[in-house]
């Protein structure tokens, strides 16, 4: 299995076609069909039914595809965060605090922050306030 063909079969998946995919990827159809081709071997099962030049998703891609469309957000993030780290630009710490440490000690440690003259640090902080219940949720 590989990225290239995962990518195909998320464009195909997304825009309902081969021939839309191609063009979204900027290959040919040809190519896109291929490479869908290889996934489908790779994995042992076909993710299309083929009537003619139409593709139909199977069951199997429909269950496929959250995880797909989901691993190539998270690698579009991966390569977000490495031009970031290119352009020195910091990453915002998150923190998840109960209301009492959100209205109270946070606001103070950050001024803290402040007065030390380090602003960048705080602006780079995102607080989020919520119940330990329902820390899970928040994270």
């Amino acid at each position: 299995m590989e990225l290239r063909q995962l990518e195909a079969f998320a464009a195909v998946m997304s825009t309902g076609s081969v021939t839309a995919a191609g063009r979204v990827l900027g290959r040919s159809q040809p190519a896109v069909t291929r490479l869908v081709q290889e996934l489908e071997a790779a994995i042992g099962y076909p993710l299309f039914s083929r009537n003619g030049p139409r593709v139909s998703p199977t069951e199997q891609a429909f269950l496929l595809f959250e995880d797909v469309e989901h691993a190539l957000q998270s690698l579009q993030q991966i390569r977000r965060r490495a031009k970031e780290i290119e352009h020195g630009v910091a990453r915002p710490l998150h923190v998840l605090a109960t209301s009492a440490l959100a209205a109270g000690l946070i606001p103070a440690a950050l001024a803290l922050l402040e007065k030390r003259g380090d602003s960048a640090a705080a602006a780079q902080i995102q607080l989020r306030s919520a119940s330990p219940s329902g820390w899970r949720k928040a994270c």
